[in-house]
């Protein structure tokens, strides 16, 4: 079965694929904008994301989501643009997530269509991962990005090894490999990040991105803590920018809300999750 699952990712990865260059963005993996959660906690899902959001971080998280999940958000600009590629315009996006049975295997799709942009027109995500051993699992995905009268489209893999601890959750450690087919405007970069559980209530992370490059390589935090079984809260380093962030909890749906503090204006993004 796994076998099937596996080619049938390879062609549909190929069937979004288009001629032409990659395009980077300083978002890093995917050119989709993520949920408030990881928002909240200065974009640290390189090994953390176990939602839908694994699409936009690291595929090898796909397998390790909670729940198959439909999740719907984005950025609310206020008063001016937003840096980092999270949005200036006002960006509606939309991620189903699906796990296989036993989690052995987990598929993602992403869409993005800004309300309003000159930039870009519609972005398509496309993503799979599955388990390969007691400790690692592997990930591709591919972005379709329409632009004008252009397209591009990037392919990514990933890797994510579990560390068990004694308790609780274990310790993830991702890797990411983005634009795969790089040329001599868009190279290729890596991106790697950890995940680390602290007694059921704490998740602390870090991602280090573009881990090759002298110009644009840094770094991410993020935290998160459950202040009550259906509230969290979060707070990170977006490379050098602030952000924090709220979530609430109730059997399987979520609402998250997150602010990025930058120095002109600050950005707030929305977003939610329901199960199917």
């Amino acid at each position: 079965m796994r076998i099937y699952a596996t080619l049938l990712c390879v062609v549909l990865l190929l069937g979004i694929a288009s001629a032409g260059h990659c395009q980077w963005w300083w978002q890093g993996v995917m050119n989709l904008n993520t949920t408030a959660r990881w928002a909240g906690m200065g974009a640290t899902g390189i090994a953390a994301a176990n939602d839908a959001a694994a699409i936009d971080f690291n595929p090898a998280n796909l397998p390790h989501m909670q729940f198959d999940s439909v999740d719907m958000g984005g950025p609310l600009t206020w008063g001016g643009t937003a840096t980092y590629g999270w949005g200036d315009r006002d960006d509606l996006g939309l991620k189903i997530g699906a796990v296989g049975e036993g989690g052995k295997w987990g598929a993602g799709l992403g869409y993005e269509r800004p309300s309003d942009s000159g930039w870009h027109d519609n972005i398509y995500g496309l993503g799979y991962g599955a388990v390969c051993g007691p400790r690692w699992s592997w990930g591709v995905s591919a972005t379709r990005d329409e632009w004008d009268s252009q397209s591009y489209t990037w392919y990514n893999a990933g890797v994510l090894y579990t560390i068990p601890q004694p308790q609780g959750a274990p310790i993830k450690v991702g890797l990411i490999m983005s634009n795969i087919l790089e040329d001599d405007n868009d190279p290729r970069f890596y991106n790697l990040g950890v995940a680390v559980p602290v007694g059921g209530r704490l998740l602390l992370a870090a991602d280090y991105w573009d881990i090759h490059d002298e110009w644009w390589k840094h770094w991410n935090f993020g935290v998160e803590f459950a202040v009550a079984p259906e509230w969290c809260v979060r707070g990170g380093r977006l490379d050098k920018e602030w952000t924090m962030g709220v979530g609430y909890r109730k059997a399987r749906l979520s609402l998250d809300a997150a602010c990025i503090m930058q120095d002109y204006d600050d950005q707030w993004l929305v977003s939610g999750s329901i199960p199917f």
